[in-house]
């Protein structure tokens, strides 16, 4: 969630700065995505698919309930539990997935990435078994409508990486 992600945000900050580094993003989120002409759609589609493949949780529950979670898997054994008992509409509410239409999904993207200080956004098209049509579609989507909403972001973002000395992708 994006408060537990902030306090990470904070942590990391604070051991920079205790060894004598200036702050600089260290934060990896992951969301899954989904983008359809409307946010009705894209709801109604990713819903069975995102339940479907958000079931993880319950096999960690189960786990951790069970005993069976080694203790370097603390965090999640706090985590699973409460995961696994959000609805469909806490889980998109929390901005634990970004569903919906181009503009809603860049505005989620956006929003994140100005309350956290992100170093990266790693994107999950494919929701459990959802057909390949369907990723393929949102992928494009995301691509097209979604892309052209951020730019001013990733382009900021990639600005600031060269300023710190971090290697470019360069292309022939």
């Amino acid at each position: 969630m994006v408060d537990q992600a902030m306090r990470d945000q904070a942590l990391y900050r604070e051991v920079q700065t205790a060894q004598g580094y200036a702050p600089m993003p260290r934060l990896y989120l992951m969301r899954e995505i989904y983008v359809a002409d409307s946010d009705a759609r894209a709801h109604a589609e990713a819903r069975p698919y995102l339940l479907q493949y958000w079931e993880l949780w319950n096999r960690y529950t189960q786990f951790t309930r069970g005993g069976k979670l080694p203790d370097s898997y603390d965090f999640w054994r706090r985590q699973a539990p409460m995961l696994h008992a959000m609805s469909f509409e806490e889980i998109v509410a929390n901005d634990m997935v970004i569903l919906g239409n181009a503009e809603t999904v860049a505005n989620a993207i956006l929003r994140l990435s100005s309350q956290l200080d992100l170093m990266g956004l790693a994107m999950i098209f494919k929701l459990g078994t959802m057909p390949y049509d369907m990723v393929e579609r949102s992928m494009r989507a995301f691509g097209e409508e979604v892309v052209p909403r951020i730019r001013c972001v990733l382009d900021s973002d990639a600005a600031a990486n060269r300023g710190a000395g971090a290697p470019t992708l360069r292309t022939a």
